[in-house]
């Protein structure tokens, strides 16, 4: 028995698996099920899925939302999607670091409160 090809995309923004990855499936033999080679995206390392990342369309609304703001002073087919979305997500993950990293804080703040360091202990 051969094995097939098959496509899966990443959805991770920035990443070259976006177009999609051939993936070679295994076939199932009387004691497996079919399997694929790897499951993991070769070029991110993010998992696969078996639909495209509709992102065109959020490029598409964001654009939208700009131009109805007067925001855009050329015309929206001539912008980049692609990199528009890869802006968007890498301010995205920034906030989510820093919010991250303040949620650590105060956690670490109500600890240090609860049980002080050993340096700050009177005895």
């Amino acid at each position: 028995m051969k094995g097939r090809l098959v496509e899966l995309f990443c959805h991770a923004m920035p990443c070259e698996g976006l177009a999609g990855v051939q993936i070679y499936e295994h076939p199932a033999t009387m004691t497996d099920p079919a399997w694929l080679e790897y499951d993991a995206c070769p070029h991110c390392g993010a998992s696969l899925h078996a639909e495209r990342l509709p992102w065109e369309d959020a490029a598409d609304a964001l654009l939208d939302t700009l131009e109805d703001a007067e925001a855009l002073d050329f015309p929206k087919a001539s912008v980049d999607r692609r990199a528009l979305m890869e802006v968007v997500t890498a301010e995205l993950e920034r906030q989510s670091r820093e919010h991250w990293r303040a949620e650590h804080a105060a956690r670490q703040a109500a600890i240090d409160h609860e049980f002080p360091p050993a340096e700050l202990l009177p005895f």
